[in-house]
């Protein structure tokens, strides 16, 4: 057996010093992954395999190569997913998830097994493991993501998201439009997701400011888009599907969707502008000094406020996608403990 928490460190920052040579997954780019793949030069049929590394090498897609790898040697997996708020693994680490993943060798049968994506206190960190609870993960891997799943409502879920026929990415477009969503860069428990622009005055205005847009093709209702992208559905995709950190074009184009008919885009349009009116009636002006931009005033939005406006979109997307009653009170409640309380926030900035 081999056990190890590698380095968590880019290969180009070591490049200079020496070179790596005869590894299937230099495409990786990190040295944790170049560890893991020597393991598996080093070890037979039916070893086992132990390490703790960054959570983003099973969700960000330039870790494809190292998934690929993985799911060749390894028949049985292991793997819980740790966030870093509100308390962290390990001491000392800032902004860093860790996954842990146990394996067995062999090229047979695969089976994957995986936890939530794990949320604690502090103070939970010494009886962590003693209520960690996996889930076997019916459909694991999904494009350069192995998901989060832990219940057997996710998995059904899971399944009935991607016999959808399309992605979010299906109705959005690269060229520059007035029909465009307004997204704030962090997304944590909430995200800045609106149909307008939100006011900021800054001194200085960069690209650190971090608003972003993306766009919709010219026959799409942006309100739409707009709605489901606040949806708690939408906060349990992101969750699942992502890093946990970046609130990135290709996480949010991933959501499998099919454009609803008429009826119910007219009610997701109407809930959209519900929210956006309730979203506006809770905003609270702050301002505040960044050495990167100097003075800036903001709008602030306290989503959780507004979340029986959002439990509607849900249940307007459980009739579109099929849900039983039982998987929409999951997705409803997905994360409520942290996402309701008082120290969630507004927007989910880190």
């Amino acid at each position: 057996m081999i056990i190890g928490n590698p380095p968590y460190v880019e290969y180009s920052k070591v490049r200079k010093e020496y070179t790596v040579k005869d590894i299937e997954c230099i495409e990786a780019g990190n040295l944790y992954t170049f560890v893991i793949a020597r393991s598996f030069k080093l070890q037979e049929s039916r070893s086992r395999i132990g390490m703790i590394i960054q959570l983003s090498a099973f969700c960000t897609p330039r870790m494809i190569s190292f998934q690929d790898l993985w799911f060749k040697h390894v028949s049985l997996t292991h793997l819980s997913f740790f966030d870093d708020r509100p308390g962290k693994l390990f001491d000392g680490l800032e902004h860093i998830r860790v996954a842990i993943v146990i394996g067995q060798l062999g090229s047979v049968n695969s089976t994957v097994a995986t936890t939530k994506y794990v949320k604690f206190a502090t103070s939970e960190r010494s009886i962590l493991f003693d209520i960690l609870s996996y889930q076997i993960n019916e459909n694991p891997r999904h494009n350069s993501s192995v998901l989060k799943v832990s219940t057997k409502e996710e998995n059904s879920i899971v399944k009935k998201l991607w016999i959808q026929p399309n992605t979010l990415q299906d109705y959005l477009q690269d060229q520059e439009n007035q029909n465009f969503v307004y997204y704030g860069y962090g997304y944590g428990y909430w995200g800045k997701i609106l149909n307008f622009k939100s006011y900021f005055k800054g001194d200085e205005i960069t690209a650190s400011t971090g608003d972003k847009y993306i766009y919709c093709r010219n026959k799409i209702d942006r309100d739409v888009i707009v709605a489901i992208m606040n949806s708690n559905l939408f906060y349990w995709f992101y969750t699942n599907y992502s890093d946990g950190h970046n609130f990135t074009k290709h996480v949010i184009g991933s959501l499998p969707f099919q454009y609803p008919i008429e009826q119910n885009a007219l009610i997701l349009k109407a809930l959209c502008a519900n929210l956006m009116l309730d979203l506006k009636q809770h905003a609270r002006r702050k301002s505040a000094f960044y050495k990167a931009t100097g003075q800036v005033e903001y709008e602030e939005y306290v989503q959780r406020l507004s979340k029986p406006i959002i439990d509607e979109i849900d249940n307007v997307l459980a009739k579109h996608y099929g849900f039983t009653d039982e998987e929409l009170d999951f997705i409803i409640n997905y994360d409520i403990k942290y996402r309701m309380g008082r120290d969630s926030g507004g927007e989910g900035e880190e």
